[in-house]
């Protein structure tokens, strides 16, 4: 049995290659690796579900293709609700839509073979892709007045001209947005949705460094991306953190992303940790640093200020937005 590896190939092209199925692992039959370079303005680029920033597509399909869009726009809320839900009956869809049962099957008939959704006993699943997609959308609204008021704090510190590496996080994406009006830089970054969101900013050049995709987040990471970090050295790096503890330790729930982190603290004159206040006083499986041994921490004005005040004694820099 063949299963499918795909790559890209020099010019940015998303391309499929045969691969027995022993070799591919990652999304059950499918494992996307991702070659360095830099992302060309022509690169085709496709959409997660209901997102607000367009992304390479490696496992879903345009919602509304060759569909009425009345059936797209039902489809959309379908999605939504399934994926919030985690499963939902028929009875529950149609209630909700103000529609009949034979609709209600007529549409999940068709999300289920375009590979959207999974159907069960009287109602419907969220498939594995759609959901991968919905759940960084959903941690990608949480405090979003904070992570904005972050992103700018931060854009404000590169200059023209320099190199900038950005994490994979949702606050570094929001600084990606902010980063998209300044002139002659560079952006390195490790994110698919980073890389798409500055894709036709036209004096920003981004630079995606290769590696796996893991199957729950779209970002890379592996050893590949580890060994294109260590040639690089970049002016400034914006990290993210899963949780930070009253002593100032920073934490990641992922071995891997902990890993390549490590690394891209390594390749930055100056490294920025930027994590709203939501993340403070909680930890993670996998200890990334400390803050006393990076330039400093971006926070907005809703942290401790108790903890402020401790982590300034042991010499941490806190920015707050």
């Amino acid at each position: 049995m063949k299963t499918a590896r795909w790559r890209t190939s020099p010019l940015g092209k998303i391309e499929e290659q045969d691969a027995s199925s022993d070799e591919c692992g990652a999304f059950k039959a499918q494992q996307l690796v991702v070659g360095s370079g830099r992302l060309s303005p022509g690169t085709r680029m496709g959409y997660f579900p209901h997102a607000e920033f367009p992304l390479l597509r490696f496992a879903t399909h345009s919602l509304n293709a060759s569909r009425p869009m009345g059936n797209a726009v039902r489809d959309k809320k379908l999605i939504e609700m399934i994926a919030a839900n985690g499963e939902c009956s028929i009875d529950q869809l149609a209630t909700e839509l103000g529609v009949s049962d034979m609709t209600i099957r007529r549409d999940l008939q068709s999300l289920a073979e375009s590979g959207k959704i999974i159907r069960t006993h009287g109602g419907a699943a969220m498939a594995e892709s759609v959901s991968f997609g919905f759940e960084f959308l959903k941690k990608y609204g949480q405090h979003q007045e904070a992570k904005e008021a972050i992103a700018k704090l931060a854009a404000g510190k590169v200059e023209e001209g320099q190199s900038v590496l950005l994490d994979s996080g949702t606050t570094t994406l929001a600084i990606a947005t902010q980063l998209r009006a300044k002139p002659n830089i560079t952006v390195v970054t490790t994110s698919l949705p980073i890389a798409s969101r500055l894709q036709y900013a036209p004096k920003v050049e981004v630079l995606l460094l290769g590696g796996y995709v893991r199957p729950t987040s779209p970002d890379l990471v592996g050893a590949l991306t580890e060994s294109n970090l260590e040639s690089l050295c970049a002016d400034i790096a914006f990290i993210g953190a899963a949780g930070i503890d009253h002593k100032g330790i920073v934490y990641q729930q992922s071995p891997e992303v902990a890993k390549m982190l490590a690394t891209m603290v390594k390749s930055a004159k100056v490294v920025y940790l930027v994590a709203d206040s939501s993340k403070f006083g909680k930890t993670a499986l996998c200890r990334c640093g400390k803050l006393q041994d990076w330039d400093g921490i971006i926070t907005d004005r809703g942290v401790d200020k108790k903890l402020v005040e401790s982590f300034a004694k042991k010499g941490v820099q806190v920015l707050l937005a």
